[in-house]
């Protein structure tokens, strides 16, 4: 073989590791043959250099790699070696994105491209439209990369170039992943890792792991994620350019914030840090670990090294223009100036990255930042769930569970502080007036006209039905329609008052008749003397004052802890329950003497999802009563949310209806009925998803239950014990699931 043949051949051994990613073996390799390729073999030594500049580039020595590539450009503009000339520019644009210069990186990367399509070398047009989809990648312009990587992904199915579509698909998974939709990105990498690793692709593989990986930290899928980043040993991620080491260093980093492990969460980032500065130095990858960085100190406390880092992070990432990270450092400093106390300047970052995440249409971090500003301290209930409403639509797309629930957890915060300041209604209505129990129903009706005529009576009377159906406004309607209006009305809720201080709050105590009884108390049933006594949830009533209760209705005396006298009484009694006390009387836990001394005369009020002809009059008069217009109040049947409306469950019943009107009022303009819809449909969302969510819990409880009673050969005691509740209770929830044993 002559030495022509062997230069040839050396070349291409040479280009073929090139081809492979193997940049520092063939980088080595060229070294060699530098003293056997001449610099009049013209051809041969303008490959080598070619070989040369592009291992420099891709191994972050981009100050040699441009010096080479531009004695080429010389050389190479006005012959005949149009390939060549064309792949000169393709290296030319590497080294100008490592170097942050993403308009030179573009212009050269299209020229490259242009050519080698005017010349019909389709495998090289296809890699280097792949990098341009990864410009437009780092410059967070997610819809043109995506663009770019499809296009890719077609020519090269059109050539059968199936490794450059494997590397498409790969690159599209991850311009997915950062628009948000993440089911797209999942089927982007179905199969890949798989195909790649057939081509020997060891590079790709890597890479295809760290997007998985990427991917599963998003999904706070922790175990999966760290699996993928493990499967690398130190040996094997250094046989890798230092980029993709650093992104390693970085991912893991990222899981252990999210995970909490903070002082680990530094190391792994200082490290990425590091070998960014190394690599070119490579402005995005320090950008991004900077910006993980500041989130750690964040995390920690550490308000001045967080706003310390994350200005570091700018300055790296405004270099390169990457704006996705542009916009969440914004956050970051939101969150920052939030903690201080700068309520102002938290604002004006947050709506910065909220523009800026939203015109380059990152949907994950939107709704992130979203979320974070919803926490702001300075802004109105309106603004808060109009942020909320938007990141739960942006997770909901994205199909990612963790971001939603934390979204659903901010809201019910929100609705929970809301229902506490919310005054009550009827709280400021003259004492004189009687309340107006609104109904359609004529079921409902024939309850109302029960309840008129016994309030003449002095019978006590038992009000059934479930929470929040209105027995406790039934119960001061019979009161304020009973000779006794004029009297006291004393609404006792037995749900809570606590254990020690039952006998004391109901029938009062004397003066150091027990440690803290430092004067005489008067009872609540004393306090009511001459009017009505409402005892709500009377199902609550333990046994040892159920006794007390018993023979204050049969003798009308009461007599105060700690006292020896008796007192006479005039109270007209009205009890209630949201359980069926006829099953407490089987279990023994309640007596069935003072059942039916408490049923006399018993009213049931139906459930809402039973009566849904009230809930459109229920919704006008909750509206009027927050100040909403009458004209406003009248447009009402022609809004679609009203149908919504008839077919919820209502669990909560009048309750909850009200609390969703008052919800409704607190965040929506009362003058402006185009303003209900939108929020109507969002608050009618909510209410969905924690239904549903009811029901999960529930049916998970049930499993549970069914599990242990198998564990324990059905004994419901021992089974009780276990699941920590009252047999009493255990019996009434496998009655209202109707669950026998399998056997019986």
């Amino acid at each position: 073989m002559n030495t022509t043949s062997i230069r040839t051949s050396r070349l291409l051994v040479c280009e073929r590791l090139v081809a492979r990613r193997e940049y520092q073996k063939a980088l080595s390799y060229s070294d060699r043959l530098q003293h056997i390729v001449p610099a009049d073999a013209e051809l041969d030594h303008v490959r080598l250099q070619l070989v040369r500049a592009e291992c420099l580039a891709f191994l972050g020595r981009c100050q040699e790699a441009e010096l080479l590539c531009r004695s080429l450009i010389a050389r190479l503009r006005f012959g005949a070696e149009h390939g060549q000339y064309a792949r000169c520019c393709f290296i030319l644009s590497v080294i100008y994105d490592h170097l942050g210069d993403l308009e030179r990186a573009i212009e050269s990367a299209n020229l490259s491209h242009f050519t080698f399509r005017r010349i019909e070398d389709y495998a090289s047009a296809v890699r280097t439209l792949n990098w341009h989809g990864n410009i437009y990648f780092f410059k967070s312009d997610y819809q043109n990369a995506l663009h770019c990587w499809k296009e890719c992904e077609s020519l090269s199915l059109k050539h059968n170039l199936e490794r450059a579509r494997l590397i498409a698909r790969e690159n599209a998974g991850q311009a997915c992943i950062l628009l948000g939709d993440v089911s797209s990105a999942c089927d982007k990498f179905v199969g890949n890792r798989r195909d790649l690793a057939s081509q020997d692709e060891r590079l790709n593989v890597f890479r295809h792991d760290l997007s998985i990986a990427y991917l599963c930290i998003l999904k706070h899928q922790f175990r999966r994620a760290e699996r993928c980043l493990k499967a690398y040993t130190t040996e094997h991620r250094e046989s890798f350019p230092l980029r993709e080491q650093g992104i390693w260093y970085e991912y893991f980093g990222e899981l252990e914030l999210s995970r909490g492990r903070l002082d680990a969460a530094e190391q792994y980032l200082k490290t990425a840090i590091t070998i960014g500065e190394q690599s070119g130095p490579d402005l995005s990858l320090i950008g991004q670990s900077r910006r993980l960085l500041a989130q750690v100190y964040l995390a920690a406390g550490d308000l001045s090294a967080a706003r310390a880092e994350c200005r570091r992070a700018y300055e790296a990432v405004r270099t390169v223009g990457e704006r996705i990270e542009i916009g969440i450092c914004d956050r970051i400093m939101g969150e920052i100036h939030e903690r201080s106390g700068q309520s102002d300047d938290a604002h004006q970052y947050f709506d910065s990255s909220i523009r800026m995440l939203r015109m380059i249409g990152a949907r994950v971090e939107l709704g992130r930042t979203l979320l974070a500003a919803a926490q702001q301290t300075a802004i109105d209930r309106r603004q808060r769930l109009g942020h909320l409403l938007e990141a739960e639509r942006l997770f909901s797309e994205s199909g990612i569970v963790y971001w939603v629930d934390q979204v659903h957890q901010a809201l019910h915060t929100v609705f929970e502080q809301q229902d506490r300041e919310s005054p009550k209604r009827r709280a400021s209505r003259p004492s004189s007036d009687t309340p107006t129990f609104i109904t359609r129903n004529a079921n409902t009706r024939e309850t109302l006209q029960l309840a008129e005529r016994w309030a003449q009576s002095e019978l006590a009377i038992l009000l059934t039905g479930e929470t929040g159906t209105g027995k406790d406004l039934l119960a001061e309607i019979i009161h304020k329609t009973s000779r006794r209006r004029d009297q006291p009305f004393v609404d006792i809720d037995l749900s809570t008052l606590s254990d020690t201080i039952w006998e004391s709050e109901l029938f009062g105590h004397k003066k150091g008749s027990f440690t803290g009884a430092l004067t005489d108390k008067v009872g609540l049933l004393e306090s009511a003397d001459g009017g009505t006594v409402f005892l709500n949830e009377i199902g609550n009533l333990p046994l040892t004052l159920q006794a007390k209760l018993l023979e204050f209705l049969d003798t009308h005396e009461i007599r105060r802890v700690g006292d020896t006298q008796r007192t006479k009484l005039n109270v007209r009694l009205i009890a209630a329950t949201n359980s069926d006390l006829r099953d407490a009387v089987d279990e023994g836990q309640f007596r069935p003497d003072l059942y039916y001394r408490l049923n006399h005369a018993h009213l049931h009020l139906m459930p809402l999802r039973e009566r849904t002809e009230d809930i459109p009059a229920l919704i006008r008069h909750y509206l009027r009563d927050y100040g909403a217009t009458e004209d406003g109040v009248n447009t009402l049947n022609g809004q679609p949310w009203m149908k919504r409306a008839l077919s919820q469950r209502w669990i909560g019943n009048v309750r909850q209806l009200c609390a969703f009107i008052g919800r409704l009022a607190s965040v929506a303009d009362l003058h402006d009925p185009s303003t209900w819809a939108q929020w109507a449909d969002f608050l009618l969302n909510y209410n969905e998803r924690i239904e549903r969510d009811d029901r999960r819990q529930e049916e998970e409880f049930k499993v549970r239950v069914i599990k242990v009673l198998d564990d324990h050969d059905w004994n419901q005691r021992a089974s009780a014990r276990v699941l920590e509740m009252s047999e009493s209770s255990l019996r009434r929830q496998l009655r209202r699931w109707g669950v026998v044993r399998s056997d019986e």
